[in-house]
């Protein structure tokens, strides 16, 4: 037996626990248009800059998919 310590992961960021408190992530809808109009709704906000992010955010939100 090895006496290197196993990994442990540290605690998760607030925002995983959010999701993980919502259940089955099957049932999240990670669609980049559809959390966009949530976000305007949620906060009456329509004007997110430059859309150089959208890209990313697009990539970010498949790998949270997949």
């Amino acid at each position: 037996m090895s006496d290197t310590p196993i990994w442990q992961p540290g605690p998760r960021p607030a925002w995983v626990q959010a999701l993980n408190r919502l259940g089955d992530p099957a049932s999240l809808s990670l669609d980049p248009d559809l959390l966009i109009a949530e976000a305007r709704a949620r906060t009456g906000l329509s004007d997110f800059g430059d859309d150089d992010w959208r890209e990313g955010y697009r990539v970010f939100l498949s790998a949270l998919e997949t």
